[in-house]
């Protein structure tokens, strides 16, 4: 057994020898051949590809094939053109004005030289209350007991010519007059005596009345009308001319 072994092995060691010899070469052909590249066709077209390199027109002159296998580039998209701006929005018409007070027959003469305007709805007219008269009051108190209790205080001060308000419709409701007066200047002059006497919270207040007296107010005017209605009220130096809220 020893022996068949000794055989095999000297046997594989001599094939061994004589492959490196050369002996064998036309069993086992040779895997390595420099004459190979020479004998390889167009090798002077062959160009290596990267993906830093673009297929230029190079490569598609010298590779057809590949060329036409290529998608085509697409051409730049344009940048969406700039809208232009849109106009400015002009400001519709805000002015307002008013102009009083007219008598009757004056307003009448007013509303004549306004009609060829055509205001329509931008026209309105209204009474202007009057002052029929002024009052020398101690504002209200806020109740009853409060009233009584002023009206005590004044009676200490020997003022006895007073009259505390009690309707229940009235704005000035537990207020304590203390006398009613057809000018300013005679009221004035019954707060001075009452503030000579100790009272320091009576005050003069005016007492609104009926009237036949009118304004009118003109709203949404553009500048142009404006004008016109400057020009019609300058015929009426002595009526209050002011602006208004819309």
């Amino acid at each position: 057994m020893m022996k068949f072994f000794f055989w095999l092995f000297l046997l594989g060691n001599g094939g061994l020898f004589a492959y490196h010899q050369g002996h064998l070469a036309d069993f086992f052909p040779k895997q390595h051949d420099p004459a190979r590249m020479a004998r390889q066709l167009n090798a002077d077209k062959i160009q290596l590809l990267g993906s830093e390199v673009p297929l230029g027109k190079e490569v598609a002159a010298s590779t057809p094939e590949l060329a036409s296998a290529l998608p085509l580039a697409s051409p730049p998209v344009p940048a969406p053109p700039i809208p232009a701006p849109l106009p400015a929005l002009q400001a519709a018409p805000t002015a307002c004005i008013e102009i009083g007070e007219f008598t009757v027959v004056e307003a009448k003469d007013f509303e004549a030289e306004l009609a060829p305007l055509a205001l329509g709805q931008r026209q309105s007219r209204r009474n202007v209350p009057q002052i029929s008269a002024y009052v020398v009051q101690m504002p209200p108190q806020g109740s009853k007991e409060a009233a009584d209790k002023k009206a005590g205080e004044l009676r200490n001060l020997k003022v006895t010519d007073f009259y505390v308000i009690n309707d229940e419709n009235s704005p000035v409701r537990w207020s304590i007059s203390l006398g009613v007066y057809k000018s300013k200047t005679a009221a004035q002059n019954q707060l001075d005596v009452l503030n000579r006497q100790g009272v320091q919270t009576a005050v003069i207040s005016p007492r609104l009345g009926g009237t036949n007296k009118l304004a009118y107010q003109l709203r949404n005017l553009s500048p142009d009308l404006v004008a016109k209605i400057n020009a019609i009220s300058a015929k009426y130096p002595a009526k209050e001319r002011k602006t208004c809220k819309l």
